[in-house]
């Protein structure tokens, strides 16, 4: 078994990395050379590891050492480098007519490489761009375009929901998102509200699509008709969520639990569900909340739920002892007629 590290750079990205020395541990910053630049990047352990030892590990990126206080403070001042640099390739872009948006640069810990990210709808002639640049940063140039998700991903940031962003946290990949995830769960198709920073769907359509898709075939389609107490009315909304039916008629407007509503599909009266047991539950939960709190209502029902399935003890023995009676008085009667039987035919 060995250890693999999963970093994340400073610019962003991503990788996978090994190390020969001691155990790193989460939140470690560490020196990580990368294969296809063959340069050294500053990033942090987020998470490790074991893989089996048959596994080539050979093509990883790997950790070349710890950060001291000294590559810190070199590191702060490459980043304020950088952020100028942003400035100068914005320029240079504009300059030349070139339709690309550049939004990040990022230099290696040798200063060796300066990678540029940027967005482009169409392949961009950069050799120009790239000429001039070099006179600038004095480095070898390696231009990167990524997409709109990949954008947001690598400069970060807070969603709607207040955290930090799904892609720039724990997600590797991206699934596809469509339209009919947001209908499937019944929200409005509002696309300025469904969208991320990224411009397109939110990432996290996805992660509740399969349960809503497997709860949907449970509920009625929207304008399904029902006869509830006597009025003709229509499925208004659903909401998967409360497991309720909302159905509306030009009189008046109702909303029922699910199994309610099938009960009142079925034809059944809503009264007629409940049987003793349950209405003394109701009552009594009702009285004592209100004085003692829910935990004595649960201790009261736990008490009442006991006293029931003693009482069906009983009777099932009752039934039992009645029914062993009834076969031993049988058996003797049958005894009886035959012996009367037998002395007739002597």
């Amino acid at each position: 078994m060995s250890v693999v590290y999963n970093i994340l750079l400073d610019n962003g990205e991503k990788t996978v990395a090994t190390y020969s020395n001691e155990k790193l541990s989460c939140g470690d910053k560490v020196a990580v050379n990368i294969p296809e630049l063959d340069d050294q990047f500053a990033g942090t352990v987020t998470s490790l590891f074991n893989v089996d030892d048959e596994i080539d590990t050979s093509a990883y990126a790997s950790v070349v050492g710890l950060l001291s206080e000294a590559d810190l403070k070199r590191i702060s001042h490459l980043k304020e480098e950088e952020r100028e640099l942003v400035s100068s390739v914005q320029e240079i872009a504009k300059s030349l007519g070139l339709e690309m948006s550049v939004f990040q640069v990022s230099l290696s810990l040798t200063r060796g490489h300066c990678r540029v990210y940027y967005t482009a709808d169409s392949r961009v002639d950069y050799r120009e761009f790239v000429r001039q640049f070099s006179r600038v940063v004095r480095s070898r140039i390696d231009m990167h375009q990524v997409g709109a998700r990949d954008r947001a991903r690598l400069v970060g940031g807070i969603g709607t929901c207040g955290l930090k962003l799904c892609c720039a946290s724990f997600l590797n990949s991206f699934d596809g998102i469509g339209i009919q995830m947001a209908k499937n769960q019944l929200l409005a198709i509002n696309i300025p509200k469904l969208s991320g920073q990224c411009g397109k769907l939110i990432c996290c359509l996805k992660y509740e699509d399969g349960a809503y898709s497997a709860s949907r075939p449970l509920f009625p389609k929207i304008g399904t008709e029902v006869t509830y107490e006597g009025n003709l009315m229509k499925v208004d909304s659903i909401n998967i969520l409360s497991s309720t039916v909302h159905l509306r008629s030009e009189e008046k407007s109702v909303t029922l639990s699910l199994d309610d509503f099938n009960r009142v599909k079925k034809g059944l009266a809503l009264n007629e569900k409940k049987s003793d047991i349950d209405a003394e539950l109701d009552n009594l939960s009702k009285a004592i909340s209100s004085t003692f709190g829910s935990e004595t209502v649960l201790d009261k029902k736990k008490d009442i739920n006991k006293q029931q399935e003693n009482r069906n003890n009983s009777k099932r023995d009752n039934n039992y002892y009645k029914n062993q009676k009834n076969n031993k008085y049988r058996q003797n009667k049958k005894h009886h007629y035959h012996n009367n039987n037998n002395k007739k035919g002597a």
